[in-house]
């Protein structure tokens, strides 16, 4: 593998890992809440998600595609039209919450962690992100491919650490396996959201690559993502679903038992994952505007706006906003899946 599939590889994960699945929130809901048959739904929805990232690599490297204004243009095969700007505005919005639910999320740490107000630290990550906002986006890739590694690694050895699954799957009436399928499917949905957007803005890079490795970076992002959920799919077993439901960041609470130096390595590794995720979703947002010559100052009020919404509750967000987002995201799930991808190279 280069240099390049790596980047990409690790730029995709940092845009998943965010505060939401790496502080187990986002996947109790989705898929621990279901029990061990939960991992079921956990690698079916990494695998859909997947599938959605070789699709839009594809197109994005056969047809030079940067801007998901021509990237849905192309897979509703509309070049104007209702369809187009609907898509458009839905992942604008999308991308905009994303990116507030993460400066939430920020903020929701450092209160629960050190019971710091939440509006500090939001002030803080804005006013970064506005920084690297305005840099280069191989500042924003080198970010991922230091600090996403890290954030790997620290997940799997505090899952591993203690196994809580039970590997011997229960028997699951059809109504309760229908509804994890469902809710796999709204994951990788709302998920496809933001990943399409986020590929389209490395695309610079990716029209580089070559069909191998644009399957490499596809595989290897299932088997990240899988292997993540599952490891914090252990973590949340250790705790009570009443108490997981109360805390914004169970995980942090599961390991603040094993001591308090890990309990701070592992806030660090939530830090990380709010960091990476936000400037993954706020890059690609500010990036529709960026042949626009008042770039800066749209980039500055995105940012700034977010801290408006600092009192708006990280989990609730993630319970309510991600599903209804999910079943918006499936009306592009289908077009992609649905539009052919080259079977030849364009170099």
């Amino acid at each position: 593998m280069n240099k390049n599939t790596f980047k990409i590889i690790f730029v995709l994960i940092g845009a998943m890992v965010g505060a939401g699945l790496a502080s187990g929130k986002e996947i109790f809901v989705f898929f621990s809440i279901y029990g061990n048959i939960g991992i079921i739904g956990a690698i079916f929805s990494s695998f859909l998600t997947s599938i959605i990232i070789y699709k839009t690599m594809k197109l994005v490297k056969h047809f030079k595609l940067d801007n998901y204004k021509d990237f849905t243009a192309l897979i509703t095969n509309k070049n104007t039209g209702i369809s187009n700007k609907i898509f458009s505005n839905i992942v604008n919005i999308f991308l905009y919450f994303s990116f507030i639910i993460m400066i939430s999320g920020f903020g929701a740490f450092f209160h629960q962690a050190f019971n710091i107000n939440t509006i500090i630290p939001i002030i803080f990550l804005s006013f970064y992100c506005f920084y690297l906002f305005n840099s280069s986006v191989t500042a924003i890739v080198r970010l991922n491919f230091v600090l996403v590694p890290f954030l790997i690694f620290v997940i799997l050895f505090y899952s591993f650490k203690h196994i809580y699954i039970n590997y011997s799957l229960p028997n699951i009436l059809p109504v309760n396996l229908f509804s994890l399928i469902i809710s796999s499917i709204l994951y990788s949905s709302y998920n496809s959201i933001l990943l399409v957007p986020v590929v389209i803005s490395l695309n610079k890079i990716a029209t580089k690559l070559e069909n191998k490795n644009i399957r490499i970076i596809s595989l290897s992002c299932f088997i990240i993502l899988s292997v993540l959920s599952i490891s914090v799919m252990n973590l949340l077993f250790s705790l009570d679903d009443n108490l997981v439901t109360s805390l914004d960041m169970p995980i942090l609470f599961a390991i603040k038992d094993m001591g308090t130096i890990h309990y701070f390595i592992y806030g660090f590794i939530i830090l990380i994952a709010i960091l990476t995720s936000a400037v993954s979703s706020g890059y690609s947002l500010v990036n529709i505007f960026k042949k626009n010559k008042n770039y800066r100052y749209i980039s500055f009020i995105i940012c700034l706006s977010s801290i408006l919404f600092y009192k708006i509750d990280f989990s609730c967000l993630i319970s309510n906003l991600y599903p209804i987002l999910g079943v918006i995201g499936i009306i592009q799930i289908l077009y992609l899946l649905l539009k052919k991808a080259p079977k030849t190279d364009i170099n």
